[in-house]
């Protein structure tokens, strides 16, 4: 049948929406698909990939100080560590730098104070400035340490030369040992040191588990830093939570 040109117009405008129904339904099946499996896919890599713990960086999060990160003050997520013969553990935060297995050769920096008397130093951990930013910390250092030396064993349980005459230790219970704490501090050229020292007389040797707090005065710095006090009690407490986990097997 022979249409006319006005129908054969219409006709072909028909075909014409026709086809192009056809092209857009045909984009908006493939745009489905596309969104459908880019949404499985943004939902799945998360269960796909996430870690199963998220450890802290020290000093992350600006001017915001790393003691507050909760990691901190739960050991049960801590490294634990046994040093050589000596048969201690102790567990600390794995992002500390430290040095452990140092030469058998005696020093005299086993532990700090000790005027003669020759020692082992077993460990050190740091934690650095960046612990608590902006402020004037400078950093603190644990060490353990350990001796049997003739004068090392006299003074063990002994106040240091240098805090006076008057000073005594206080007994502290530890995983079952008896250790006697010690503090001392010293203040040279604008520094400030504070030294805490747990020590205990075991299996013939004298053991000494101690932390300096190195600190500057804030009237070092220019005002323009803006710096802060350091809330160093904050150092305390994760140092003490770490001498806290000794344990002799």
């Amino acid at each position: 049948m022979k249409l006319s040109k006005k129908e054969k117009r219409k006709h072909d405008a028909w075909i014409a929406g026709l086809a192009m129904v056809i092209v857009a339904g045909g984009f908006l099946f493939v745009g489905y698909w596309i969104g459908l499996l880019n949404t499985n896919f943004v939902v799945i890599q998360p269960q796909l990939f996430k870690p199963t713990a998220s450890l802290p960086t020290s000093g992350s999060g600006g001017n915001s100080s790393a003691a507050n990160i909760p990691y901190y003050s739960d050991v049960s997520t801590w490294q634990a560590d046994h040093f050589d013969v000596s048969k201690m553990s102790i567990s600390y935060p794995i992002d500390f730098d430290t040095q452990k297995g140092f030469t058998k050769d005696q020093s005299a920096d086993w532990r700090v104070n000790m005027l003669g008397g020759p020692g082992t130093k077993v460990f050190t951990l740091t934690i650095p400035k960046s612990f608590i930013p902006q402020s004037n910390f400078n950093e603190a250092t644990l060490t353990v340490g350990r001796s049997s030396n003739n004068i090392a064993m006299v003074n063990c349980l002994k106040p240091d030369e240098d805090v006076g005459p008057n000073a005594v230790g206080t007994p502290v219970s530890i995983n079952g040992q008896t250790f006697t704490v010690f503090h001392s501090s010293g203040i040279g050229a604008g520094n400030i040191y504070d030294t805490t020292s747990y020590r205990i007389e075991h299996a013939g040797q004298c053991y000494s588990i101690e932390y300096t707090i190195h600190t500057s005065q804030l009237g070092n710095y220019p005002q323009e830093y803006q710096l802060k006090e350091a809330d160093t009690a904050k150092v305390r407490d994760l140092m003490d939570r770490i001498i806290g986990t000794a344990k002799f097997d």
